[in-house]
């Protein structure tokens, strides 16, 4: 069993996972950084004038605020955009290179994050819009269905990151293949083996369930909030690792051995 295999291998090299999950979390808190200082520079003297009682309401004023407010979150969309798709690409490839027996590091995050930052900012982009394309096609009928409605929108757009996002992620770094040919390798795995693009989807939607019940453990004071802390970081590096030895044994095969198909 494949979630058996991953278990004793993290078991097994916890240190390494440790690693690969340090990249991932830098960036985040620098994102993090990085939005606050541009809050303060954009909204931030309206907001404190606010909260102290002197700001002077006038025209002019509420314009000024409103159009900081729309620069902030102007320049936030692009940060966000611009801090994840590092994130990502510094993070598949990462674990691409501990499954070929490399060893975890920061420099090696950032020569990944770098490398791949185009083609995995070109991967964001056409995931988000097929699952806007899916949201707009389907929800209308399946949001329709009684009870199981939202669920099983829940489970299309899961199926989708999973054969859409996360798969062809793998394969952009593991076979340098472009956006392009990775995406029709999700597709054909949804073509060819419906059973297993659907299966991994629900097995992401497992994860992430599994990662938002570690959140009751906040009620537990300082070793809780560390526990939730550590299971947020490791989750991004056991999830590819995941996904990554799912393709090999069980998805591969499906594809007759070549992500890219025959010629």
């Amino acid at each position: 069993m494949i979630l058996q295999q991953v278990w004793n291998r993290f078991t097994e090299d916890w240190k390494s996972f440790a690693l690969l999950a340090i990249g991932p979390a830098l960036g985040s808190m620098a994102l993090s950084a990085t939005l606050v200082v541009l809050g303060l520079i954009t909204v931030g003297s309206s907001i404190v004038a606010v909260a102290t009682g002197r700001y002077g309401y006038s025209d002019a004023r509420v314009l000024g605020m409103l159009g900081g407010m729309a620069v902030f979150l102007l320049l936030s969309l692009v940060v966000m955009v611009i801090g994840t798709t590092l994130i990502h690409g510094g993070l598949v490839g990462s674990v691409v290179a501990y499954r070929r027996g490399e060893t975890p590091s920061l420099p090696e995050f950032w020569a990944h994050a770098k490398r791949n930052f185009g083609r995995f900012l070109g991967l964001m982009i056409l995931t988000w819009v097929s699952i806007v394309v899916v949201v707009i096609v389907i929800s209308p009928v399946v949001g329709a269905l009684p009870i199981i409605g939202l669920p099983l929108l829940v489970g299309i757009q899961s199926i989708v990151l999973v054969n859409l996002a996360v798969y062809p992620a793998y394969l952009m770094v593991a076979e340098e293949l472009s956006v392009i040919d990775a995406i029709g390798t999700g597709f054909r795995v949804v073509t060819r083996n419906i059973r297993e693009a659907c299966l991994s989807g629900m097995i992401l939607l497992g994860f992430s369930a599994a990662l938002a019940c570690t959140m009751a453990l906040n009620v537990i004071p300082l070793v809780g909030s560390l526990a939730v802390l550590a299971a947020t970081g490791l989750y991004g590096p056991v999830m590819v690792y995941y996904f990554a030895e799912r393709f090999e044994l069980l998805v591969r095969p499906s594809l007759g051995g070549s992500a890219q198909g025959p010629a």
